[in-house]
């Protein structure tokens, strides 16, 4: 009888880890996955954000070695990805030659070692006829 009783608390013992592990992962899903690119809040008041983009355009300035006819005008869009710190992931309005542009920028940064790195400036997929620079190779990521 005792063997009968400590099966059945097993089975719903068993039963009860099951069902949280489903309400979690049910929680998961709902909330994004972990570690997935989440939208930033209110994105285009952020001192921050404006900072970051203004960033990528001036190491992508640099990069090109040139004086580029290159300006931020603007946030159209942004992401965050936790990561071994943060990466973001802009889409940046900026006007070159004249024109408005988009690209898309991803920052890496990691404030507790003041390190802030491009890892890409490229067009936007609705932007068309622009210049690219990967920066994949250079950042050594």
């Amino acid at each position: 009888m005792r063997i009968m009783a400590m099966r059945h608390q097993v089975t719903v013992l068993f039963g009860v880890v099951c069902l949280l592990g489903t309400f979690l992962s049910g929680a998961d899903a709902a909330m994004g996955a972990v570690g997935a690119p989440k939208d930033v809040g209110n994105f285009a008041n952020s001192v921050e954000i404006d900072e970051l983009a203004n960033f990528a355009v001036d190491q992508y300035k640099a990069r090109l070695n040139s004086l580029a006819d290159i300006s931020f005008s603007k946030v159209v869009s942004a992401k965050e990805q936790v990561v071994q710190g943060t990466m973001y992931y802009l889409t940046i309005e900026v006007v070159e030659g004249g024109e408005p542009k988009l690209y898309d920028a991803k920052v890496w940064v990691k404030p507790w070692e003041g390190y802030k790195q491009l890892e890409s400036f490229l067009p936007s997929a609705s932007s068309h006829f622009n210049p690219a620079v990967d920066l994949s190779a250079e950042s050594g990521v």
